[in-house]
C-alpha cells in the first residue's frame, strides 16, 4: 500500500495486443472504485524465445515491490517463459501477497481461465444440433499443441454421441493461421464431396477457410457452414461475418476484480474460476442477417493509425540517430526532450552514466539499489540527473498516484540480457494508440541508448588507447610524442601576458644503485617518486614529461623563483623518504632555465642549457657528498 492506495501489480506483456488492451481498461474500471491503483509491468514481447534478449526485457517483473505491492496478477496468455511465471509467483508468496494466475492453477495461486473447452462445445453442438449438419470437418491448429488437441477431442467426441463416425480424414491442420489454412481447404476442394461445415479451432483460420472457399466458388453457408472461435474483431468485418465463441476479456476482468476483492478482504475464493466464453451467431453459420458494419469508418481509423504509426516511426529513428551523436548523458537527455514523448518517464540504471563500462558483457543483473530519472516529460523537474531510489519507481511517484486514475505502465529497457533501465507511461486516457506508441518508444528507446552507450564505449576505449600513447605508463607523465603535441600546441595558440618560459630537467640519483641492490621494484618505485615530486612541486598547469630513462622535464609558462623549486623538490624527497620505510634514499638532481618565449632558441637547444644546470647540481652533489 501507498499513501492508503491499494497496490495492484498486473504482469502483462504485448499491451498493445486488443485482448490486453481491454482486459487492462476493464481491470482498472473495476478496482478504482476500492481505492486500488493498477500497476502494469510488460515487455515489448512475450518472451517466448529463450534469449539473451528476453532476459533483459524479462528484468522488468524485479521491478515490482513487494513490500509495497497488496496484490499480484499474471496474464500466463501472454508470458511464454515458465520460468518468468514461476519467479513472480516464488516472490509473491515470499511476501504473502495474494497471486492471482489468468491461466492454470499454479501452487499458492488461485486461478482464473475461460473454460475453453466449454465454449468449443457450444460452437460445435450448434451446427451439428441447430443445423443438423452430418459431414462435419474440423480445421485444428498444430499438431500436438494442448489447445488444438483438446477442441480436436471436443469435436470428437460430440460427433460420436451424435452417432457420426469420425476417422482422420475429418481433420485438417490451419496451424492457427492464414496461410497454412488456406492451403489445407484447397486440399479439401479437391475432394469429391465437400463437407457440410468446417468447423475452425480459431477465428484467423475460419476466416481464410471462408475466403477460399468463396474464391472457388463456394458458398458460405449456403454449401458449407464455416465457424470461428476467440471473437476476435476481424470476425465483424469479413464477408460473411463469422458466427464465432468469444472470449470476454471484459468479463475475465470483472471476474479478477471479483476475485481480488475478496482475497484482500479476507474473504475464502475457489482456487479456480472457471468463465464460459459466449457464443456469436452470425452470418457464416446462417444464424444472422444483421446490419453490415460501416467499414468505411473502420478503414478509415485503421488509415489515421497506420499515418500515425509511420509518422512516429520516421521521429523515433531520427531521434535514435541524433542520441548518437550525444558525448554525455545530460546531453542526450535534454535532445530527447525536443521529441513529441508525453505522459512518460524514463530511468537509467546508475552504471549506465560510467563509460568505461562494457555495453555489451558488462553490468550487472537488476536495477541496483539506486536508479536516475533520464527524462521527465511533464518539465517541472530541474535539469540534470535525478537519484532515487528504485524501489519507489519514481521520484514523485507517491504524488502521480494521487493525480493518476489511469494505469501506470512499468516496461524495461535492455541491450541484450543485460537491463538498461526503465520507461513509466501514465497516459491520460485508455485510447489503444498510445499504448502502441508506448511499445514503439520503448523499442526506439532502447537502439537509442543502447547505441549510445556503445559510441561512449568506444570513444572512452579511443580516449584509452591515446593516453597509451600519450602519456608514460609508469609515471603516467607525457611521454616524449605526447608531450611534443601539447607543447606545439601551447605554443601556437599561445597565453596572453606570459612572456617568459620556464624548463626544469631532474634527474633521478643513483638509479643504477637502487636497481643492482634492490631489484627492478624498488628501481621504478624511485622513478614514480620522482615523477611525484615533478608533478606537486611545480605549478598545476606545467607540462611535465618522462624525458629519458630516469629523466624529468618540465616546462612552465611563465616565470618561477628557482630557489622555492628547488627547496620544494627538497622537502617532498625528505617527506617522501620518511614514510616510505625503504633502506634507500630517493633524491634528484635539478636544473632549471628560464628564457624570453620571444627568443629564437629551439627546443633541443633549451633542453640542452637546462640539462647542462641540471649536471651542474648533481656535480655540485657529489662534491659536498665527498667532502
Amino acid at each position: 500500500m501507498i499513501n492508503g492506495k491499494k497496490i495492484v501489480a498486473l504482469c502483462c506483456p504485448t499491451i498493445s495486443e486488443q485482448q490486453c488492451h481491454q482486459y487492462i481498461v476493464s481491470l482498472n474500471k473495476y478496482i478504482s472504485s476500492d481505492d486500488c491503483r493498477l500497476l502494469v509491468f510488460t515487455a515489448t514481447s512475450d518472451l517466448y524465445f529463450d534469449s539473451p534478449t528476453q532476459h533483459g526485457e524479462a528484468a522488468i517483473f524485479d521491478l515490482i515491490n513487494y513490500d509495497t505491492t497488496d496484490a499480484v496478477i499474471i496474464f500466463e496468455e501472454r508470458i511464454k517463459a515458465a520460468y518468468v511465471i514461476n519467479e513472480i509467483i516464488e516472490k509473491a508468496n515470499a511476501h504473502n501477497i495474494p497471486c492471482i494466475v489468468l491461466g492454470q492453477k499454479h501452487e499458492g495461486t488461485v486461478n482464473a481461465e475461460f473454460n475453453f473447452e466449454k465454449g468449443f462445445r457450444l460452437t460445435v453442438e450448434h451446427v451439428l444440433d441447430v443445423h443438423g449438419v452430418k459431414r462435419p470437418h474440423f480445421m485444428a491448429g498444430m499438431k500436438g499443441n494442448d489447445f488444438s488437441e483438446s477442441r480436436k477431442n471436443v469435436f470428437m467426441d460430440i460427433c460420436k454421441s451424435r452417432g457420426i463416425s469420425v476417422d482422420d480424414s475429418m481433420i485438417s491442420y490451419g496451424d492457427f493461421w492464414a496461410e497454412p489454412a488456406q492451403l489445407a481447404t484447397e486440399e479439401l476442394l479437391k475432394r469429391p464431396e465437400l463437407p457440410e461445415a468446417v468447423i475452425c479451432a480459431n477465428d484467423a483460420m475460419a476466416i481464410a477457410v471462408t475466403n477460399t472457399l468463396i474464391e472457388n466458388g463456394v458458398r458460405v453457408p449456403d454449401d458449407v457452414i464455416v465457424t470461428g472461435f476467440d471473437g476476435i474483431e476481424d470476425i465483424k468485418y469479413s464477408v460473411p461475418r463469422i458466427t464465432s465463441c468469444m472470449c470476454s476479456y471484459e468479463k475475465m476482468a470483472k471476474k479478477t476484480a471479483d476475485i481480488l476483492k475478496s482475497m484482500l478482504d479476507g474473504e475464502p475464493v475457489p482456487e479456480t474460476t472457471l468463465i464460459t466464453p459466449t457464443l456469436i451467431l452470425s452470418e457464416s453459420c446462417g444464424c444472422s442477417k444483421d446490419a453490415p458494419l460501416n467499414a468505411a469508418d473502420n478503414i478509415s481509423d485503421i488509415s489515421n493509425r497506420f499515418y500515425r504509426f509511420r509518422s512516429e516511426e520516421r521521429q523515433m529513428y531520427q531521434m535514435s540517430s541524433r542520441i548518437l551523436t550525444c558525448k554525455t548523458v545530460n546531453e542526450a537527455a535534454e535532445l530527447l526532450k525536443s521529441y513529441d514523448l508525453y505522459d512518460m518517464n524514463c530511468v537509467l540504471k546508475s552504471e549506465c552514466i560510467d563509460p568505461s563500462i562494457d555495453p555489451v558483457s558488462g553490468g550487472t543483473a537488476g536495477y541496483g539499489e539506486t536508479v536516475l530519472e533520464f527524462l521527465e516529460t511533464d518539465c517541472h523537474r530541474k535539469n540534470g540527473l535525478v537519484s532515487f531510489r528504485t524501489a519507489d519507481y519514481l521520484p514523485d511517484f507517491e504524488e502521480m498516484l494521487n493525480s493518476h486514475d489511469t494505469p501506470i505502465i512499468f516496461c524495461g529497457l535492455n541491450l541484450t540480457e543485460i537491463p538498461l533501465g526503465y520507461c513509466c507511461f501514465h497516459f491520460h486516457n485508455y485510447e489503444i494508440v498510445n499504448y502502441v506508441k508506448a511499445e514503439q518508444t520503448v523499442s526506439a528507446l532502447n537502439n537509442a541508448i543502447s547505441g549510445f552507450r556503445n559510441m561512449r564505449y568506444h570513444r572512452y576505449l579511443m580516449n584509452q588507447i591515446e593516453e597509451m600513447y600519450r602519456l608514460d605508463a609508469l609515471t603516467s607523465l607525457y611521454n616524449r610524442s605526447g608531450f611534443i603535441r601539447e607543447y606545439r600546441r601551447r605554443t601556437t595558440a599561445g597565453t596572453p601576458g606570459i612572456n617568459k618560459m620556464t624548463v626544469i630537467m631532474a634527474d633521478l640519483d643513483g638509479l643504477k644503485k637502487i636497481n643492482d641492490s634492490y631489484g627492478h621494484d624498488e628501481g621504478d618505485f624511485a622513478l614514480k617518486t620522482a615523477a611525484d615530486a615533478m608533478r606537486q612541486c611545480c605549478p598545476e598547469d606545467t607540462l611535465c614529461v618522462r624525458f629519458g630513462g630516469d629523466e624529468m622535464l618540465a616546462v612552465y609558462f611563465g616565470t618561477l623563483d628557482e630557489k622555492k623549486v628547488k627547496a620544494d623538490f627538497e622537502k617532498f624527497f625528505e617527506e617522501r623518504n620518511a614514510s616510505s620505510g625503504k633502506p634507500y634514499k630517493v633524491s634528484a638532481s635539478v636544473g632549471i632555465y628560464e628564457c624570453s618565449i620571444m627568443e629564437e632558441i629551439n627546443f633541443d637547444e633549451l633542453v640542452k642549457r637546462a640539462d647542462k644546470l641540471m649536471y651542474f647540481d648533481k656535480a655540485k652533489k657529489k662534491l659536498l657528498r665527498s667532502t
